[in-house]
């Protein structure tokens, strides 16, 4: 069990790089043996290095706390292909998971607002119960200020315009329509067919003639005995509704990546202000963990678990964050991207090649084209001529926008998913409840503080989806790694045993069942670091079971290498090629002598026991003291 997190993270890493570079050295030693038998020119070996340059090149000052799911693409990356190409895999794999979250994300959503609203299967509301609600308590990030019928603003609203008969129904552009008009009302119906409740903007709310922008909302009234569930109206009303629009998850992610949509939106500094604000809070929901409380982190850097340590400071920005901020809004504004990493370069944003692939995507209904157009998304920001000609060739700029686009991708969902239809309910329901919170509401963060539980929830669970898929992803590298270590071993024995082992990995390697919640940290990398365990130690006996101890493989020159190798690069010293791509000889060398020790130890080795004597009872049993003493020779 992982004590130290941030430690388990670090040992994933270094034994998986490890065993890579065992491989390598591996099929090193063997080339060079070859050659030296049959007088052949050596083939100089190439091992990738572009994601360990990329880790180098990161901002030394980074104040973001790093999430499970960056963690696990951090180690993800340290497999036997090369870093363009897994990240191209699991960007499929990613956007694949995007394109049939909806279901998943209703259902989250349904259970979290009837936890935060505290409600219990029979909570009541009475009939006809109307009030105010303030449009900035649903809209807060001013949707409903943007014309649906302009071309970028379309993106952030669903596809069709609002029929009575549609499902599911179009409620964000029908509240834009509801704002056009002052005092006339309209109904909405669940997909029951019943009617939940009346809704009519207005300029004034009453009592006290309070002037602002208001919806006045009038609960539906054909219940028995005058009173409705709470829980029965929010399922009706969200599975009237689809919670989170595919073009909009979209055009958040490219959005946050690159500012592209608010440079041509000419969204104003005090709401881009807000938004990068909710951003980090985000962000620093994805660095807390979820698990059990008697799992202990004995370290700063360890992630902390829900909710532990959490107080107004969680919502507070230092300096630093002040400083980013600013700087990520004046690169908005200017419609540029800044590379820290390539020496402050700044590119600029060809927002219609971004708008152009949105659309793309919202006339696409089949569910191929649609993943194809959302893959080459990350295309459409670098595939710019003028990046060309200002970009050095020594960054890989598709790589790191890459990586962005998985890291962000849970986030572009959460703010996809609260748009003024799926708030609403919850304010209503909370207003017929009596609970007045909602009141407070202006923006993203407002919202967040007011509804923090909630938030965290909702977040954390859209999160542990992507884990889980990158979960499985890396229990797939490390079979492969597995397989070919396993079976190096089974080649260097010769023995019968170790190939059947060969096959009981495969079963063994069958412990994602086990992870009961994608939350939380220390229990999915005590799975990874479980699966690496059988790499090194395939067969392990429990004490009850030390009379079959001669079934244990015994010393392998395999293991032992991999061992060296992982203690040489926590020590920085060089085990991948050389600079001009020829073998490490020092690797295969220390390689061949552990080779030679294992020759010896397999002809002239052996081991003397001696065993106390015995005591035969009259029953005929036979009674030692358990101890029996050897010496290796």
């Amino acid at each position: 069990m992982s004590v130290d997190l941030q430690n388990s993270y670090g040992n994933v890493e270094s034994k998986i790089k490890a065993a890579n570079t065992f491989l390598e050295v591996s099929k090193d030693r063997k080339k060079i043996l070859n050659d030296q038998l049959n007088n052949l020119t050596k083939k100089n070996d190439q091992i990738s290095s572009s994601i360990d340059q990329l880790k180098e090149q990161k901002k030394r000052f980074q104040r973001e706390v790093k999430s499970q799911l960056s963690q696990l693409l951090d180690i993800s990356q340290f497999n036997l292909g090369n870093g363009s190409s897994t990240m191209r895999y699991i960007k499929s794999k990613f956007v694949q998971a995007a394109l049939n979250i909806e279901p998943k994300v209703a259902k989250i959503l349904l259970n979290e607002t009837v936890k935060t609203l505290g409600c219990s299967q029979q909570q009541t509301f009475p009939d006809g119960l109307g009030f105010y609600i303030k449009v900035s308590s649903v809209d807060i990030q001013n949707l409903l200020k943007r014309d649906p019928n302009d071309e970028v603003a379309a993106l952030a609203y669903e596809k069709n315009p609002p029929s009575n008969n549609q499902r599911p129904y179009s409620m964000n552009r029908a509240l834009w329509e509801c704002t056009q008009n002052v005092n006339v009302p309209i109904d909405i119906f669940g997909v029951s067919g019943n009617k939940l409740f009346e809704i009519s903007y207005v300029t004034v709310a009453q009592p006290g003639n309070i002037s602002g922008d208001f919806f006045r909302v009038v609960l539906a009234g054909g219940s028995i005995n005058n009173l409705n569930k709470v829980v029965d109206f929010l399922v009706d009303y969200y599975r009237s509704i689809k919670v989170v629009d595919l073009s909009n998850i979209f055009f958040q992610l490219i959005d946050l990546i690159s500012g592209a949509f608010s440079f041509s939106l000419s969204i104003g500094v005090g709401e881009l202000e807000i938004k990068s604000k909710f951003s980090i809070i985000l962000q620093r929901i994805l660095g807390l963990c979820f698990d059990s409380k008697k799992e202990i982190d004995v370290t700063g850097n360890s992630k902390v678990s829900e909710l532990d340590g959490i107080d107004q400071s969680f919502f507070e920005f230092n300096s630093i964050d002040l400083r980013n901020i600013e700087s990520q809004i004046s690169n908005i504004r200017n419609g540029v991207m800044e590379f820290e990493d390539c020496e402050n370069v700044f590119l600029p944003v060809d927002s219609q090649s971004l708008i152009d692939a949105i659309l793309s995507f919202n006339r696409a209904d089949n569910i191929n084209d649609q993943q194809e157009i959302a893959e080459s998304l990350t295309s459409s920001i670098t595939d710019n001529p003028k990046w060309k000609l200002l970009f050095p060739n020594s960054f890989d700029l598709d790589l790191k926008i890459d990586l962005s686009f998985l890291e962000t991708l849970p986030k572009a969902i959460m703010f996809a998913l609260l748009t003024p239809k799926v708030i609403l309910p919850l304010v209503i329901m909370s207003k017929a409840l009596g609970q007045l919170i909602s009141d407070e509401i202006e923006d993203f963060m407002t919202f967040v503080k007011s509804f923090f539980k909630f938030s965290l929830n909702v977040m954390s669970k859209i999160a542990a989806l992507f884990v889980e898929e990158l979960f499985y992803i890396i229990e797939k590298d490390i079979k492969v790694i597995a397989r070919q270590i396993v079976s190096e071993i089974a080649r260097e024995t010769a023995s019968k045993k170790l190939a059947i082992i060969l096959k009981l990995v495969e079963l063994l390697l069958i412990v994602a069942k086990f992870v009961d919640d994608w939350r939380k940290c220390k229990s999915v990398v005590d799975e990874i670091l479980a699966l690496l365990a059988f790499i090194g130690n395939p067969l392990k006996l429990p004490g009850p079971l030390l009379a079959a101890s001669s079934l244990l493989p015994g010393f392998s020159s395999a293991r032992a290498n991999i061992n060296m190798i992982e203690e040489f690069q926590k020590l920085g010293l060089p085990t991948g090629a050389m600079p001009d791509g020829s073998p490490n000889l020092m690797l295969t060398s220390l390689f061949g002598s552990m080779s030679a020790m294992q020759k010896e130890e397999n002809e002239n080795g052996k081991v003397q026991v001696f065993t106390p004597p015995l005591t035969m009872t009259p029953g005929g049993l036979t009674i030692g003291n358990g101890n029996s003493f050897g010496k290796k020779m």
